[in-house]
Order: C-alpha cells, then sequence, then structure tokens
C-alpha cells in the first residue's frame, strides 16, 4: 500500500528514534501497534503529511512526488 511505502521512506531517510520492540514471549501485539499508531499521529501534525496523504487518496501521483520532494 502506498501509505506504508511513504512511511518505510520517511523511517529510512529520518531514522527517527523509536522504542525498539524485543520480539520474545511476552510481545503485546496491541502495544506495538498502538506505540506506531500514536508515533504516526504525532508525526502527522503538517501541512506537509496532510498533502501527502490527500495526494495518496487522490492517487494523484504527480502532486505526491511534488510532496515528497518538498518533504524530503
Amino acid at each position: 500500500d502506498l501509505i506504508c511505502f511513504v512511511r518505510s521512506f520517511y523511517l529510512m531517510l529520518h531514522k527517527p528514534s523509536m522504542e525498539r520492540v524485543a520480539f520474545d514471549k511476552d510481545d503485546d501485539i496491541k502495544k506495538r501497534a498502538k506505540m506506531m499508531l500514536n508515533f504516526w499521529k504525532d508525526c502527522n501534525k503538517s501541512d506537509v503529511w496532510d498533502n501527502i496523504y490527500q495526494a495518496i487518496e487522490d492517487l494523484d501521483y504527480d502532486k505526491l512526488i511534488q510532496e515528497l520532494e518538498r518533504f524530503f
């Protein structure tokens, strides 16, 4: 999905500090999912992200490229 691709691209380039999750017996998938949702909710507070998500929703690849160039 395009949103996952853009988010992965962001993570690769910017390498934000995030809590690392150990995959062991005590793994709590709900806790991990909540952590990731909160991370993206906090990162999504800008006009740039709003424009990126709107371009994705509209499948407007030219606008998406413009917004990504502006962002990165």
